[in-house]
């Protein structure tokens, strides 16, 4: 099996299960999930990377970034209300 499609299958198999419970993630404030999750969307960005599609590791990259971001923004409005 080619790298790129280990990592994209491996990736796909950690982060689509976490990305359904991630609302609840970020309300119970779990961050071992949350590090899983961005594990999982590492993999798959490099794994777009390494197979020279740009656009799907643009949009994967994003996500990997914008996961955490949205994990702190929202954990710190729902502390502060």
């Amino acid at each position: 099996m080619e790298v790129s499609k280990a990592m994209l299958a491996g990736g796909y198999l950690v982060a689509v299960p976490l990305l359904f419970r991630f609302n609840r993630m970020v309300r119970n404030r779990n961050m071992p999930m949350l590090i899983a999750l961005e594990i999982g969307q590492g993999l798959i960005a490099v794994g777009w990377v390494i197979r020279d599609n740009k656009r799907a590791a643009i949009i994967n990259g994003a996500a990997f970034i914008g996961y955490p971001i949205w994990y702190a923004y929202k954990g710190r409005t729902a502390q502060s209300s």
